[in-house]
C-alpha cells in the first residue's frame, strides 16, 4: 500500500498561503481528533457498556468525517487552481496532490463504515445491556439449578429412612 505523503509542496504562482494552511490545519485537526477517538476505544475495551464513552465516540466519529470532508475539499481546490495554471497532469506535484485525495476518500470512506457500524448509542447501550443481562439470567439459573439439586438430595434423604 502507499504511504501517506507527509507533507505538500504547490507552487501556484499566486498567493495560496490561506489554502496551504487550511489544509495544514485541517491535517492537525485529524490528528488530534484520531487521537482521542484511539483514546476512547482504548476505554471502551474496559468498559463497553459505558453511556459516556459510547456518546464520545460518536461525536468523535463524526468530527473526524467532518473534516476529512473538509479536507478533501481543500486539496480539491488546490489541484483546481493547479489545473487553471496549466500545471502539467503529469507533473510530481500534481500527481502527489491526486494521490493524496486518493488516499483522503478512502479513508473517508473507512470512517463512514465505521459509523455505520457503530450505530447509534442507544443501540449499542441496548446491546450492552442485553449482554448484562443474559450474564445476570445465566448466574440466576445456575442457582436455581443448585437449588433444585439441593431439595432433590434432601427429598431423597429425607423420605429414604
Amino acid at each position: 500500500m502507499a504511504d501517506r505523503i507527509k507533507g505538500l509542496k504547490i507552487v501556484l504562482g499566486a498567493d495560496t498561503s490561506e489554502l496551504i494552511e487550511s489544509i495544514y490545519k485541517a491535517n492537525s485537526a485529524i490528528k488530534e481528533t484520531q487521537s482521542n477517538l484511539n483514546a476512547i476505544n482504548k476505554a471502551l475495551k474496559f468498559d463497553s457498556g459505558n453511556v459516556e464513552l459510547l456518546k464520545d465516540k460518536q461525536q468523535e466519529l463524526s468530527t473526524v468525517i467532518q473534516q476529512t470532508k473538509e479536507k478533501i475539499e481543500d486539496e480539491k481546490k488546490a489541484l483546481q487552481e493547479l489545473e487553471n495554471k496549466g500545471v502539467d497532469k503529469t507533473s510530481q506535484e500534481f500527481r502527489d496532490l491526486k494521490t493524496q485525495i486518493d488516499l483522503d476518500e478512502a479513508s473517508l470512506k473507512s470512517l463512514e463504515k465505521q459509523m455505520q457500524s457503530f450505530g447509534t448509542v442507544g443501540g449499542q447501550v441496548l446491546k450492552a445491556m442485553g449482554e448484562k443481562m443474559q450474564e445476570v439470567g445465566d448466574k440466576i439459573k445456575a442457582v436455581g439449578d443448585k437449588i433444585s439439586s439441593v431439595g432433590q438430595s434432601l427429598t431423597t434423604t429425607v423420605t429414604l429412612p
